[in-house]
């Protein structure tokens, strides 16, 4: 039988910050991560198609609410 070997990944840290995240996974937590990064990426998709994401249509949304919104002398911007 032959062994199993481990995966080896580089040490990866966030700016800033001297954390590893990780430098090795079983491949039972490899498969979990990518479940999960899946699942994201379906939520973000159907977000997207329902126009939740359309960054866009709701900055000029915001927009507008802001002009349409009385300043603190009670005049329209």
């Amino acid at each position: 039988m032959k062994k199993r070997q481990k995966k080896e990944f580089k040490v990866v840290s966030a700016p800033g910050e001297g954390q590893e995240s990780y430098t090795h996974l079983t491949p039972e937590q490899e498969e979990l991560r990518l479940e999960g990064l899946r699942i994201l990426a379906r939520m973000i998709v159907r977000a997207h198609l329902r126009g939740e994401l359309d960054s866009k249509s709701k900055t000029e949304e915001l927009q507008q609410q802001e002009e349409d919104r009385p300043d603190s002398e009670g005049r329209k911007r």
